[in-house]
């Protein structure tokens, strides 16, 4: 991408301690509406942890939060230096070269994309639940359509002739129906028509379609397949339904690379200070060691393991 906008919802006293000139001039329209306040402050109460909520604290000031829009354009050939722009809706904060790359730090944007399955020619990537969108509309429509003959049929139908004058008359016995008789003839209660078997079979065939799709299996809905009587065969099954996960654990784990990559690059620059760290070894023996980000001396290379983040079994 040749640039990124990246939009998110910050407190007044944020704003304050960032951009002390600016925000005296917030107006009153830049601010989150009274809705929109408490849903920041229900979701910062629900997640309770820093890079979770809101930046620069909630609590009884959450409703007040501004909406901060970050414009990134890493350097390029028309733009050497790249652009970091910082603004509301009204009024421009700070505008400076791009943040990382005036420091030497060879980091693009501050966020990484996950996908579930890339799509190629889009920006979204695709999942499961988008190819469970047809049979599921499917089966919903077969169901609406069964239950509605079943409720329109169960209302019994006469064939009744005109002028029979036909009467109900209910006694200990159960209903009794008369009529005139003569020359006419004789009422007829209709049986309705079969309910069609191609609505059930719809009904099965979409069921089956999404089972299918989502990798769900008897095995992963913690049914015995029919003629499965070994343990290790039944995790077996439930290993192939879980094979479905291996596009976008993949995907993940190439994510993961980029943004421990980065992590280790702004590190390198930014930890100017020495700090303590705590290591475990492989017996669980704790160790201190003392690091600055110079120490990493360009190692910034990242390997997640192929594989490793698919689920473990002994099977």
């Amino acid at each position: 991408m040749n640039w990124m906008v990246i939009t998110q919802r910050r407190s007044l006293d944020w704003v304050w301690d960032h951009y002390p000139k600016k925000a005296e001039k917030i107006q009153l329209d830049e601010m989150a509406s009274s809705m929109e306040g408490e849903y920041w402050e229900r979701l910062a109460r629900m997640a309770n942890r820093h890079g979770y909520a809101l930046s620069g604290g909630g609590g009884a000031d959450a409703h007040e939060t501004v909406e901060i829009r970050e414009l990134w354009i890493p350097p390029s050939n028309r733009i050497p230096k790249g652009i970091t722009v910082v603004g509301t809706r009204r009024q421009i904060l700070e505008v400076s070269d791009h943040k990382f790359a005036s420091q030497g730090i060879n980091v693009r944007f501050p966020v990484q994309r996950f996908n579930y399955c890339p799509m190629p020619g889009r920006f979204w990537g695709i999942s499961l639940v988008e190819q469970l969108l047809s049979p599921q509309r499917d089966y919903n429509r077969a169901r609406s359509q069964l239950i509605q003959q079943r409720d329109t049929l169960s209302t019994p139908q006469w064939l009744i002739p005109r002028g029979a004058e036909m009467q109900s008359l209910r006694n200990e016995y159960g209903d009794v129906w008369t009529y005139k008789g003569g020359t006419f003839g004789k009422p007829e209660l209709q049986s309705p028509p079969a309910l069609s078997q191609a609505h059930v079979a719809t009904i099965n065939d979409a069921k089956l379609d999404m089972q299918t799709i989502a990798a769900q299996s008897e095995a992963s809905q913690g049914q015995v397949p029919s003629g499965v009587r070994s343990g290790v065969a039944l995790r077996s099954l439930q290993e192939r339904d879980m094979a479905v996960l291996t596009v976008p654990t993949g995907g993940m784990e190439d994510s993961w690379v980029d943004i421990a990559e980065s992590i280790l690059k702004i590190i390198q620059v930014k930890q100017t200070d020495q700090k303590a760290i705590k290591l475990w070894g492989a017996v669980r023996q704790a160790d201190i060691n003392f690091f600055k980000g110079a120490d990493i001396n360009g190692n910034t290379s990242v390997t997640v393991r192929k594989g490793s983040m698919l689920p473990k079994s002994r099977a």
